[in-house]
């Protein structure tokens, strides 16, 4: 099977420690990294750099670069391997600073090549895979809940851990209750009546009308999704956000509730704070002013800025206020179409969807915008019988004349009636 040969590989490599240029820094330098931990991964990766960069002698700026490696490497704080590859990326992977052996190095390569798509923060790499009815699914959200949280969880039936975690998630799902949630099941091996069984005997009794459980899998390794979410091990599980925004990466059965919730503590947070922060605007220069504050404050994070900016959006959409509606159509052209890029496509297309009604509209109001729509569907579809018209004069049967005519019939008759 195409790939498996190589992962397994990869996996004896990754799974052995990094080892840096030296110990004898270790516990100076350790004792520094520990005095900045909790203060952010954007605020620690500054600070890192300028600790390295402080060292004058190019050695022992290496020894120290592979040692800050080493701790964000292994840290158990949850998003600090972002500061690993950040390090990975800036010193040594650029031939910066040397690390001390080839074999080393290579991991190091690997261990960038395998989690950089998968950072928390990050936008979630989309996976389009077959589904357990023969069709394809988007791990971008399902057509009833585009944009509601979703959980990635990849397993393998006859891994151990998988055996102890999948009763867990199970339990899980059966006692959620908080808003729509998306679990996408993915199982990573080739044995379909496995798969089959696998479902039927963990995942059939769970009757939660607040989850959406999908079954999934890419028996060729197709997608890649060993390298879009670094999944040599199973099990791998990942949460994600209403913006689709990676917000726990590599989580268990046990802490997958706190995340989950977390993540709703954020979205109502956000909406609490925009509401205290707006209620003074008064006029559209004060909005755009408190705007480009946020922007400012989160224009380092990615993450930060995704999160804030979807959710801002949101509210101001949502917002009675028309003043405080035309601000998301601004944020819509500028945060959003202006940074396609940092987005899901499914997101961007909505937005484009909706500036185009927005814009073409004089009146703002969404009544009126709902009239405009069918207004517009009206125009086509007329257009459309005047097209049949000119078939229906070139038709020589007279039984596909009937046809057409009647159909051009109709659709006067439904305009009318629009």
């Amino acid at each position: 099977m195409r790939g498996f040969v190589s992962i397994f590989i990869l996996l004896l490599m990754l799974i052995s420690p990094l080892k840096s240029n030296g110990q004898q820094h270790f516990s100076s330098v350790t004792e520094y990294l520990r005095s900045l931990d909790g203060t952010g991964v954007a605020n620690i990766k500054k600070s890192v750099d300028e600790f390295i960069l402080s060292i004058d002698d190019i050695e022992q700026q290496s020894k120290v670069a592979a040692l800050c490696f080493d701790y964000y490497y292994n840290s158990n704080y949850m998003g600090n391997e972002a500061i690993a590859l950040h390090i990975a990326d800036n010193y040594f992977l650029n031939n910066k600073l040397q690390w001390i052996d080839n074999e080393g190095f290579m991991m190091l390569q690997l261990f960038a090549e395998f989690n950089r798509r998968s950072m928390v923060g990050n936008l979630a790499p989309e996976l389009i895979l077959e589904n357990n009815f023969g069709g394809y699914t988007s791990t971008y959200g399902i057509d009833t809940k585009p944009y509601g949280l979703k959980i990635l969880y990849f397993y393998d039936t006859n891994c151990i851990t998988c055996k102890s975690e999948t009763p867990k998630l199970v339990q899980f799902l059966k006692e959620y209750s908080d808003s729509d949630l998306t679990f996408y099941a993915i199982y990573t091996q080739s044995d379909k009546s496995e798969w089959s069984d696998y479902i039927a005997k963990h995942f059939d009794n769970i009757n939660n009308p607040k989850v959406d459980i999908v079954h999934l899998w890419d028996p060729e390794v197709e997608s890649e999704f060993h390298k879009e979410y670094g999944v040599l091990t199973t099990p791998a599980l990942f949460a994600i956000d209403n913006s689709n925004t990676i917000v726990g990466r590599k989580l268990n059965g046990d802490v997958i509730k706190q995340i989950i919730e977390l993540s709703h503590l954020n979205t109502s947070d956000n909406y609490y704070f925009f509401e205290e922060l707006l209620q003074s605007a008064n006029n559209e220069e004060d909005i755009l002013s408190i705007i480009n504050s946020l922007e400012v404050i989160s224009e380092e994070d990615e993450g930060a800025f995704r999160s804030i900016f979807f959710d801002l959006y949101n509210f101001l959409k949502e917002s009675d206020s028309p003043l405080l509606k035309e601000s998301a159509y601004f944020i819509s052209q500028k945060y959003i179409l202006g940074n396609e890029q940092l987005w899901s496509h499914n997101f961007v297309d909505d937005c484009k969807s909706e500036l185009y009604f927005y814009e073409k509209t004089e009146d703002k109001n969404p009544s009126n915008r709902t009239i405009l729509y069918f207004y517009r569907l009206n125009e086509k579809m007329l257009l459309f019988a005047k097209q049949l018209e000119d078939l229906s004069d070139s038709l020589k049967s007279s039984r596909a004349k009937v046809i057409v005519d009647s159909l051009i019939k109709g659709i006067k008759d439904l305009n009318i009636q629009n």
